[in-house]
């Protein structure tokens, strides 16, 4: 009877085989390069045979078995033998053949090899990717990506997918698969009013806060799932990455509210003293929130004994920072935007809709010097955020500079007279470890952990101003990200900007502000992450399975961040506001 038998080359029977196909003849399969002696060595088994005890073949009994075991199946067949070998895996890395493929192109001089690159068989057969139904239906889903991709196929393709469309057995399969061919999940517009109700409060005003701007700025989609559609994560019993922050952030708020309630001086602050107060608070709030999940294992215990070593470390840091400078504390968890603090941000569109901004500045210090008063904001951050220029020209950091602009704005509400820019800064809440090949003296130690909790962010270019953030700087500063040359002047790596500079970010942010606001209440819900040369945003958004985002689908892209020097994002944003082009550089 005519058949096919499929098999190991091991466990292959030679008798009355006509034709033979030998599959995966590549280099390390056939033959195998087993060279694995098991947990009895060549030698122990030798001894043993010699001893009259049998076991499985050495390895170099094992090669010339599987020598034999090729030239037998190399010469069972009668009339056509095929071997085949892949030329790379999965994964894309090149597989080299098996060493029968030259040895045997050596024994037949006329032989020619061939692939599926050159196949000299199929030359001149027009039609050799039109054979069976099942392959032939997947060439043709092949040759249709083909051309969605704007490349070009054969014309008798047209003719496979009629006579498929109309074929009883693959209609369905082939309906489902060619409209796959055409799928988009690009959201319909959303008319201006609708956007405006799913957008606004309950008395009809369009109030976000800034964090969402910048969350709008990363993804437009993913922005309108969460304030939109108001879709919510499924809620899982665990301390999650945000709910750190929002813990971190009420112990350093209390322990600095503490300290100026007690009018402690932060002089009198050692590690010690900051360890204690942090551990009191945290247990307070412990014993105030006894459903809290921090108490329901040991667990949860452990992480908050961690959590206790990373604050007290930072405020131990924080108030080392304070005694170095001389600007003082006047509001943390300042809230604009509310009845409490001071007037939200407005917002009027060239569509004529006003909007308004809420915000909660983390830390706001202050210092009279020269007759001018000089405000500094800090934001707090459990993650490692730098200060990038390139992403506030983007506006997925755009919150510094609103506060500033925020507070500046009602200074005369706020601070009772008219302020001036000091600076802007991140300080990381962290406890970070130092790496050393030596042993280090604890101030030492002292220096790097005050060097790794270093703030970031942009200082005004004012030599006396930036000494009394940190009085003990001479040329480096372990507090602020800025250096001094020895003539007096401001290094090259310094972060540091002119007061007409801030003039020009604020004007600039809020510029970016209307066209965001502009862009969201047109009703365009466009599916297009940012992705800068690190990573994307959709690596850490909660709702890419609901977007389905994927480049090989039509239209959706990435918003690509495009790495600018500063001088190039300076020029840029001085030409945006002020219509022309300045030397923006520092």
């Amino acid at each position: 009877l005519d058949q096919v038998n499929i098999g190991d080359i091991a466990r292959i029977k030679g008798r009355d085989v006509k034709a033979l196909y030998i599959v995966g003849a590549n280099d390390g399969v056939l033959p195998s390069a087993n060279k694995d002696e098991g947990i009895l060595s060549d030698r122990d088994r030798i001894e043993l045979r010699e001893l009259g005890i049998e076991l499985a073949s050495d390895t170099r009994s094992r090669v010339f078995e599987e020598q034999f075991m090729v030239y037998t199946a190399l010469t069972i067949a009668s009339e056509y033998l095929m071997i085949t070998y892949p030329m790379a895996d999965f994964e894309g890395k090149s597989l080299r053949p098996s060493i029968v493929i030259p040895r045997i192109k050596k024994i037949f001089k006329s032989l020619k090899e061939e692939s599926e690159l050159y196949n000299e068989g199929l030359k001149n057969d027009d039609y050799y990717k039109i054979t069976a139904p099942t392959p032939t239906f997947n060439e043709l889903v092949g040759a249709l990506r083909r051309e969605c991709e704007k490349e070009k196929i054969e014309e008798y393709w047209l003719q496979a997918y009629k006579w498929f469309e109309k074929n009883n057995d693959f209609a369905k399969r082939a309906d489902t698969i060619f409209k796959g061919l055409r799928y988009s999940n690009l959201a319909e517009k959303i008319p201006r009013e609708k956007i405006k109700k799913l957008y606004s409060n309950d008395n009809g005003r369009l109030i976000f806060s800034v964090s969402r701007l910048e969350k709008y700025a990363q993804c437009p989609f993913s922005y309108y799932v969460q304030y939109g559609l108001k879709a919510k994560d499924r809620k899982v019993y665990e301390f999650s990455a945000p709910d750190l922050g929002s813990f971190m952030h009420e112990i350093l708020d209390e322990f600095t509210n503490k300290v100026k309630r007690e009018r402690i001086s932060w002089s009198e602050l050692n590690s010690e003293r900051c360890r204690s107060i942090v551990s009191d608070l945290i247990e307070k709030k412990l014993i105030e929130d006894s459903n809290s999940i921090l108490n329901s294992s040991k667990k949860y215990k452990y992480f908050t004994n961690r959590f206790k070593r990373v604050i007290a470390k930072s405020v131990s840091v924080l108030a080392e920072q304070m005694r170095k400078g001389q600007f003082e504390i006047f509001s943390n968890e300042f809230q604009f935007g509310n009845l409490r603090d001071g007037a939200p941000i407005k917002l009027e569109l060239p569509s004529g809709e006003e909007v308004y901004l809420t915000g909660r500045i983390d830390r706001i210090d202050s210092l009279d010097l020269h007759g001018n008063t000089y405000i500094r904001v800090i934001d707090y951050k459990s993650g490692s955020k730098k200060f990038d220029l390139n992403e506030l020209y983007y506006g997925l950091q755009i919150q510094l500079l609103v506060y500033l602009d925020a507070i500046l704005k009602n200074s005369e509400q706020i601070l009772k007279t008219q302020c001036m820019p000091g600076g802007i800064l991140y300080f990381k809440i962290d406890d970070p470890i130092i790496k050393s090949k030596s042993e280090l003296q604890d101030e030492e130690i002292r220096k790097q952990v005050l060097d790794k909790l270093k703030m970031n962010g942009l200082l005004l270019k004012d030599a006396e101003l930036v000494k009394a953030m940190d009085n003990d700087m001479e040329t480096y500063s372990l507090v602020i990200p800025a250096t001094f040359k020895k003539d007096g002047d401001f290094s090259s790596n310094s972060s540091v900007i002119t007061e007409e500079q801030f003039n020009i970010l604020r004007e600039y942010v809020n510029d970016k502000m209307v066209e965001l606001c502009e862009d969201m209440l047109s009703g365009k819900i466009r599916i297009e992450p940012c992705k800068n040369q690190r990573t994307s945003y959709c690596d850490y958004c909660d709702y890419s399975a609901i977007c389905q985002f994927d480049t090989s689908i039509k239209d959706n892209k990435y918003k690509l961040v495009l790495k600018k020097d500063d001088k190039e994002i300076w020029n840029d944003m001085i030409e945006k506001v002020k219509g022309g082009s300045e030397d923006g550089g520092n």
